[in-house]
Order: C-alpha cells, then structure tokens, then sequence
C-alpha cells in the first residue's frame, strides 16, 4: 500500500493532494515508521508543507494530531 501512495503522490501539499499525503503519513505510522523516518522520507521525495517548507516535526505531529485528518472529527 505504501509503495503504491508514494508512486501515485504528487510532492506539494495542497488542496488537490492533501488526501494523498495525510494517507501517505498515517499508512508510515502504521507501518512502524517514527517521526524522524518520516520526516526524513517526506523531504528526500520533496514533499513540501501548506506553506512550502520542508516537514519538521512540529509540522507532522499538528497533523496526526489534527482530528480532521484522524477521522474523529466532524
């Protein structure tokens, strides 16, 4: 599943491929991947935040965190 998100991704984060990107990210944390691993794999393929800097980790723990994107929100 993981390879298949990252062959299909496209590399900004915007409104388009949010989607893509938020999967990306929870399907890595459920395949065991920590914070740094994640971080650092995100910016080797070029993925950029909403405002075009590379993803640290308060950036990638505001979304998992964010209940929009978990699922438990309305």
């Amino acid at each position: 599943m993981l390879h298949k998100i990252l062959s299909q991704s496209p590399r900004n984060f915007n409104k388009c491929n949010n989607n893509l990107l938020v999967r990306l990210i929870f399907q890595m944390s459920a395949d065991g991947y920590g914070y740094g691993e994640t971080i650092d794999r995100l910016n080797i393929l070029g993925y950029k935040t909403k405002k075009g800097n590379q993803f640290g980790k308060n950036s990638l723990y505001d979304l998992i965190r964010n209940e929009r994107y978990k699922g438990t929100g309305l």
